[in-house]
């Protein structure tokens, strides 16, 4: 159960008590839940798009997943998103590239990243078939955390230990 909560409290902005002393060697070890905290993101975004589904305000469905689903997260995955649009955009050597994604401000390659991320998938759920919606809503999120942990055990470290 302690693995869940690290899992949560890393994959989200939900406010979960924390020891300054932890072990972060446990929060590492959390990421085979980190699926599961997927599912949990799915329900609440399928609990939202059903509701305003239901009051047949389906754009303001798309809109309000979309932001919702950039809150619970924190926007961890759009930033990522943005360094590497910039850096794959600015940087002509493999030095460059990841000295531009370290650098913490947004470039123009990341800010159209993120309004063309933001856009497409406000776009795609708005167009999602009702039939469809509850498995999309429910299983995207959980794809996204289980490739996310295990992309993340199986690849080299790029960065360095300091990065």
């Amino acid at each position: 159960m302690l693995k869940l909560l690290y899992a949560i409290r890393f994959m989200t902005v939900i406010p979960i008590p924390y020891r300054q002393d932890e072990d972060l060697k446990k929060i590492a070890r959390s990421s085979r839940y980190f699926p599961l905290v997927g599912l949990l993101i799915g329900l609440l975004l399928y609990g939202l798009y059903y509701l305003l589904h239901l009051a047949e305000l389906d754009l303001l469905a798309a809109v309000g997943v979309t932001l919702l689903w950039v809150l619970i997260t924190g926007g961890l995955h759009l930033d990522g998103l943005a360094d590497t649009a910039d850096g794959i955009g600015g940087g002509q050597s493999i030095e460059r590239r990841l000295e531009i994604m370290k650098d913490s401000r947004i470039g123009s390659f990341g800010a159209l990243a993120l309004i063309s991320q933001i856009l497409i998938k406000t776009a795609l759920i708005y167009e999602l078939p009702e039939t469809i919606a509850l498995p999309a809503l429910l299983v995207s999120p959980m794809l996204g955390r289980t490739s996310c942990s295990s992309t993340s055990a199986s690849s080299p470290r790029t960065a360095g230990r300091d990065g």
